[in-house]
């Protein structure tokens, strides 16, 4: 999705009085220039998002949340309540928030803490911000660039990390063309078994090298090539010993595919069939539809399995089955943070602009603020200040059982999140299973909670309410 900063606003072919306005109302919202914070949470923050923070994470079963109806200005009445795609009659007139009041009775949270975050996820070009007419590194294909000056910039710090991933890149394309010369056909034939063919264990063996190689580098590329590759691993092979399924909805967020994230992450949190990890694949193929990046060393996946689509990011987490595990619980405590952030970031940029920008720009701001489309494209949550105060809360709520939950099952989990974003990380004096544990579950997670800009910052904020830090 576009963000809208001054380094794009040309890009949107406005007018010359109509950019004017604009760039100068945006002034406060350039949070995209930024690396380093998100001036986004410099506005002042959604007042109210939770009645008692504390009452809520005490609580042993998940609370409805929501309050069953509020009235608006207006004086009609909306509900929003958890499994409800959207808040009911979608008027509202904080299109035009002059004074724009919300409940009075609850107390604020205020979420404006310690928001320094590390740089998000580079795309487009490595050392500039161009996004268009890009090539690739040649070598490893992990990067890219806007020009060949910028290659040549950036190749003495990309050389230690290029070659091996090029040597890797051949060994991986030499064991597939051997396996595809192969007279036992075994792409055709062993599909879900390729791990029992000795022949293919050295390709399957590449393949998570690759992955392994590609894991330092902060690129949007790098990370869809994880992806691919990890998806590929779970459908040749009929085991997952990398542990790959729960891999991948951190890469997912990684590169803003949030409701994909939990779609994936539901169906397979709720899958009794046998294997899981090689249908995975094969929902992951379907749901992007062609490979997200055409890579020849895997062949051409499948595209005809049919999974979740556009789940109910607000349903209650119940429909997760108890046994869940903590791989699947602690990306989507994160999935349902970025929801609630970006519906915050709605609503700040509805309250900075509703009354300053005419109905066309306006449109294109509520539709280039938020990360997902979900949010923007809602109607109810874009025209209705109570539909967003009670969406914020209803998902504040969910992430805090979550947070419990993930707490309860091994108590070093997010006190290691927050090390690893302090890059203080003092683990626990003796060794046993808990910490290797956290050890293991920050190591896959980190980086989309720390890409996430102010998601540590909120962790933070419910272990010091929780007395847990």
């Amino acid at each position: 999705m576009l963000f809208i900063s001054r380094r794009n606003l040309p890009s949107l072919n406005w007018g010359a009085d109509m950019y004017a306005m604009a760039l100068k109302e945006l002034e406060r919202l350039d949070a995209w220039d930024s690396p380093m914070l998100d001036p986004l949470w410099d506005l002042p923050t959604l007042p109210d998002i939770t009645e008692d923070l504390m009452s809520l994470v005490g609580e042993e079963d998940f609370p409805t949340s929501a309050v069953d109806e509020e009235k608006d200005l207006d004086g009609r009445s909306y509900s929003f309540s958890e499994g409800s795609q959207a808040p009911l009659s979608p008027d509202d007139s904080a299109l035009n928030p002059s004074p724009d009041p919300e409940p009075r009775s609850m107390d604020p949270l205020d979420l404006n803490l310690n928001l320094q975050v590390r740089p998000v996820l580079l795309s487009g070009c490595a050392i500039c911000p161009k996004q268009d007419g890009l090539i690739d590194c040649g070598t490893c294909r992990a990067m890219t660039y806007c020009s060949d000056e910028h290659l040549l910039l950036d190749r003495p710090s990309h050389e230690k990390i290029c070659n091996p991933i090029q040597a890797a890149r051949e060994r991986a394309e030499e064991w597939r063309l051997k396996l595809e010369s192969c007279s036992t056909q075994p792409f055709r034939r062993n599909l879900g078994h390729l791990h029992l063919i000795p022949e293919a264990q050295p390709y399957l063996a590449e393949l998570s090298n690759l992955i392994a190689l590609h894991e330092p580098i902060r690129h949007r590329t790098a990370v869809e090539r994880q992806l691919v590759w990890a998806c590929h691993i779970m459908y040749m092979s009929g085991i997952d010993s990398n542990g790959y399924r729960f891999k991948v909805p951190a890469l997912m967020m990684r590169i803003n595919r949030d409701q994909e994230c939990y779609d994936f992450m539901k169906w397979h949190a709720n899958q009794t069939g046998e294997p899981v990890h090689k249908t995975a694949f094969d929902y992951l193929s379907c749901r992007f539809g062609n490979p997200i990046i055409i890579d020849p060393i895997i062949p051409n996946p499948r595209k005809d399995f049919v999974g979740y689509k556009q789940e109910d990011i607000f349903e209650s987490i119940k429909v997760f089955k108890p046994e869940t595990p903590i791989m699947t619980l602690i990306p989507l405590c994160l999935v349902k943070i970025r929801f609630l952030f970006d519906i915050q970031r709605l609503n700040l940029a509805i309250r900075a602009f509703g009354n300053k920008l005419g109905g066309e720009v306006f449109d294109l701001v509520l539709k280039n603020v938020p990360f997902t489309k979900q949010i923007a494209e809602n109607e109810a949550l874009t025209k209705s200040a109570v539909a967003r105060f009670e969406a914020m809360k209803t998902l504040l709520g969910q992430a805090l059982q979550l947070y419990r939950k993930v707490k309860g099952m091994n108590p070093l989990v997010w006190k290691g999140m927050v090390w690893s974003m302090r890059g203080d990380i003092q683990w626990p004096g003796e060794e046993h299973t808990l910490e290797e544990e956290m050890k293991a579950q920050v190591k896959m997670n980190w980086e989309s909670w720390i890409e996430t800009p102010g998601a540590i910052a909120l962790l933070e904020r419910i272990m010091i309410e929780a007395g847990d830090l």
